[in-house]
């Protein structure tokens, strides 16, 4: 087998990797000190979350669970230096994007492979928010470099600050006591494998019983980002809707009742009816749950097979990051429009100055930041079908090279797994917003690269017989 991967010789493949990661620093930092954060929707729930740590409120929050608040407290000093927590965030996502990238490889340019979705805006971007994800993101390359290392103990630490970040992550704890078990007893892995199996699925009928909201966002609701794509989910009320709160039945006849049932919204506690409206009727937060199962159900067997229909293509769609909602690339496209109306000449110059610009014939020089703004805008959508395409190529590739070193990788199985596993929760209980999407980026370059080593470890084997 004469397949050369190396082209360059070790010292210069070492310095090309140093050279791309000190440029990814580069990159984040600028970033990270030249654009603003987006503060609508999540991140002002998180900050009050955060402002409340031990409030019943943030206690029982499940779907913004406490993890990420007690990050943003710490780190940002009580909330007295809010751009703290976005460095921290960043030195934490180079971090973990090291370390995963040396547990695929040992070889520089294979690892410069897994670095190279970090440029993309939308990632570079994540670091600067107060969402969760960027954390997730980091966590879970930790999570599975720690398991490709057999670092168990880390491991296990890895999928407790997860679930602690949020709860659906659950799901890592069984992945890493599967693979424990698979390591210590080969001979029963098949059933291991089973038993987690059951578990993942399992996680449907759970989050149905226990929190249903995640459920009736996907089952349910018909956002208008979706609706571009795919046909609406059935309707599951009409004008004699009842529900039942505080043992009283209510009958939804208004038109206006009846459309925001349908209309999506990230209101766990009182969808679909309103805060106001519950109020009124009395209804407690058992009730709003009863309310929203009985219309998960409703949908569900009104058309069961669009349903699974629907969930097999989200799961394709989000496994190769075809994202629903582009949501980090309108965030970044809002604060450009934001610059470019307050972007006055007067803003940096004086009149003097302006004055001897147009002496010169030379328009007022604009921010530098405001350049890097608008080709990171640019740029995003680009960069997001690239790498899409990318990973479809690349499982040709990877059918190819599967042919000639006739072996999977070790681990790439694992990464495979945590990436199906990943994306089956996301698929049921999230729509295919962008920023959740971005770590199979990561993923699918990690199996790239791990066939790429094997390919080049068997190279050397045949080179040494030769």
């Amino acid at each position: 087998m004469n397949i050369k991967v190396e082209i360059i010789k070790p010292k210069y493949a070492t310095i090309c990797e140093q050279v791309v990661f000190t440029a990814l620093f580069v990159y984040l930092s600028l970033i990270i000190f030249s654009i603003p954060t987006d503060l609508n929707g999540d991140p002002n729930d998180y900050l009050h979350l955060a402002r409340d740590l031990f409030s019943m409120e943030t206690l029982s929050n499940f779907n913004r669970f406490i993890g990420y608040p007690i990050f943003i407290k710490i780190s940002s000093l009580n909330l007295a230096q809010l751009n703290l927590t976005f460095v921290v965030q960043s030195l934490i996502f180079l971090i973990a994007l090291y370390y995963f990238a040396h547990s695929i490889s040992s070889k520089p340019l294979i690892r410069l492979l897994i670095y190279f979705p970090a440029f993309i805006p939308a990632v570079a971007y994540l670091p600067k928010l107060l969402f969760p994800d960027c954390l997730l993101l980091s966590f879970l390359l930790l999570f599975c470099a720690s398991l490709l290392q057999k670092h168990f103990l880390w491991g296990a630490l890895f999928a407790c600050i997860l679930m602690f970040i949020k709860l659906v992550f659950v799901f890592c704890i069984p992945f890493w006591l599967a693979y424990f078990l698979i390591v210590q007893k080969p001979n029963y892995s098949q059933l291991f494998k089973l038993i987690y199996l059951g578990f993942l699925v399992a996680l449907v009928p759970i989050v149905f019983f226990l929190t249903p909201f995640p459920l009736y966002q996907t089952t349910v609701q018909n956002p208008a980002f979706v609706l571009d794509r795919e046909q609406a989910n059935p309707l599951p009320v009409n004008s004699a809707t009842q529900i039942l709160c505080d043992n009283n039945t209510f009958v939804l006849l208004d038109s206006v009742s009846l459309k925001e049932i349908v209309e999506h919204s990230s209101d766990a506690l009182y969808m679909p009816i309103g805060k106001e409206q519950a109020k009124k009727w009395g209804c407690s937060r058992s009730d709003i749950k009863n309310i929203q199962r009985q219309l998960i159900t409703r949908s569900f067997f009104l058309e069961p097979g669009f349903h699974v229909y629907k969930f097999v293509k989200r799961f394709f769609r989000d496994v190769f990051v075809f994202p629903d909602a582009q949501h980090l690339w309108w965030m970044l496209d809002t604060k450009l429009h934001l610059q470019v109306s307050t972007d006055v000449d007067q803003l940096f110059y004086s009149p003097s100055e302006i004055d001897y610009f147009q002496s010169q014939e030379i328009k007022p020089l604009k921010q530098p930041n405001l350049r890097l703004l608008s080709s990171l805008v640019s740029l995003n959508p680009i960069m997001l079908k690239v790498f899409s395409y990318c990973i479809l190529a690349g499982l040709v590739f990877g059918a190819i090279l599967h042919l000639k070193i006739k072996r999977i990788p070790r681990g790439a199985l694992l990464v495979l797994g945590l990436l199906a596993s990943y994306n089956f929760v996301i698929t049921f209980f999230a729509f295919g917003y962008d920023r959740y999407l971005m770590i199979n980026y990561f993923l699918w370059f990690g199996i790239i690269g791990l066939y790429l080593d094997r390919m080049q470890l068997l190279s050397n084997i045949d080179s040494s017989y030769e």
